[in-house]
């Protein structure tokens, strides 16, 4: 649009160390000159981005500084202090007083005193030359460029962008993915296709949506999650569990971490909706219809005793305190006649000769006990 400066209105407590560097370097590559202007704050991710700017002006009571890392590992300090040394340095700046604002290491006199993180007030700031200037507003910005003459277009994120970003949150985005895949194992394993199907589409299409517009991903990661998800499901349909499953778990944590802000946030978000899935996935399959490719997989089907599935003949009920004869020698087991039946028995210990009368005692699983019945 031909602009002749871009102005970076920078209010931020903190930022993530790879994004902060991100940034700066667009702010280097931009062929059109960068102004930053703290206006509060530029702690953190702050303090770099500021002093990125061609030119750096400060609010009346604004603060930049305190930028240490967390956590405060040593290489990464060094790494973040030698960003913002080499920043500070390359427009002029005093490399050690930036590099002061991360590293309590670092001794300034008449600046800071080891052991405490160098944090500038607007005024202290320009003392130390680590900005152009104290404006008031954007429009006094202008005046000290020489673009006062220029029309000011401002930019703000639009709905869509806030609410892409309220879903990459990662409070939200956990939820989101959780959703998704407790609707789509509920759509796949019960019966017909209705709410499950389209709550896991609405989703997951949220899910890459919001981060394909926050610029976490792109369409590639869509395609590789749509690839895993066909794996499961070819998996779902065949007997066992092999190459074919892993391989769809495995292209869906992978699309997930892609798409996520960094791979950390995307382990969270994988952890945390795998998490409620465990817990809610069960109740649903309690009290869910059963789909036929459900009835493959698991099995459901229970032969109970009531509805007369017995692995063998129930004596219990009609046999004990039977009485009969022992029409073998019972040594101990041998046949008697009870009930006009010829069932097999075993003596309770004892040997009982053949056409003594008995009776029977208890029943063991299949073991029918007797014992001798004296006259």
């Amino acid at each position: 649009n031909s602009a002749q400066a871009i102005i970076l209105e920078i209010n931020t407590p903190r930022g993530l160390v790879d994004s902060a560097i991100d940034i700066k370097d667009a702010v280097f590559d931009s062929t059109i000159p960068v102004i930053t202007y703290v206006n509060k704050r530029a702690s953190s991710a702050g303090a770099l981005i500021s002093l990125a700017g061609d030119n750096m002006y400060m609010a009346p009571g604004s603060t930049i500084g305190s930028a240490e890392t967390l956590p405060k590992d040593e290489k990464i300090i060094s790494d973040w202090t030698s960003q913002l040394r080499s920043t500070a340095a390359s427009r002029g700046k005093d490399g050690d007083i930036a590099a002061a604002m991360a590293d309590k290491d670092i001794e300034i006199p008449g600046v800071i005193d080891k052991g405490r993180l160098l944090n500038l007030t607007a005024q202290r700031a320009l003392e130390l030359s680590m900005c152009d200037g104290i404006a008031d507003n954007i429009n006094d910005v202008l005046t000290m460029t020489d673009l006062e003459d220029q029309s000011l277009v401002r930019i703000q994120p639009d709905f869509r962008h806030n609410f892409a970003r309220m879903l990459t949150s990662n409070f939200v985005a956990p939820i989101l993915l959780a959703i998704g895949i407790i609707a789509i194992i509920v759509e796949i394993f019960t019966a017909g296709f209705g709410a499950g199907g389209t709550i896991a589409i609405i989703a997951f299409s949220l899910f890459f949506w919001s981060n394909i517009t926050a610029g976490n991903a792109d369409w590639g990661t869509v395609i590789l999650f749509i690839a895993g998800v066909i794996l499961l499901i070819i998996e779902a349909t065949i007997p066992g569990f092999g190459v074919v499953g892993i391989g769809g778990i495995i292209c869906i944590v992978i699309s997930i971490i892609l798409a996520s802000p960094s791979p950390a946030a995307g382990l969270i978000t994988i952890l945390v909706s795998f998490g409620l899935t465990a817990v809610i996935l069960p109740i649903i399959f309690k009290y869910a219809p059963k789909s036929k490719l459900f009835e493959r997989i698991v099995l459901t089907v229970q032969q109970r005793k009531e509805a007369g599935y017995i692995s063998s003949y129930d004596k219990s009920t009609d046999l004990i305190g039977k009485t009969g004869i022992a029409l073998t020698n019972l040594r101990p087991a041998g046949i008697a006649l009870l009930d006009g039946k010829r069932i097999d028995v075993v003596s309770n210990g004892g040997f009982i000769t053949m056409n003594t009368k008995i009776k029977v005692i208890k029943i063991e699983g299949i073991r029918i006990v007797v014992e001798k019945i004296n006259n």
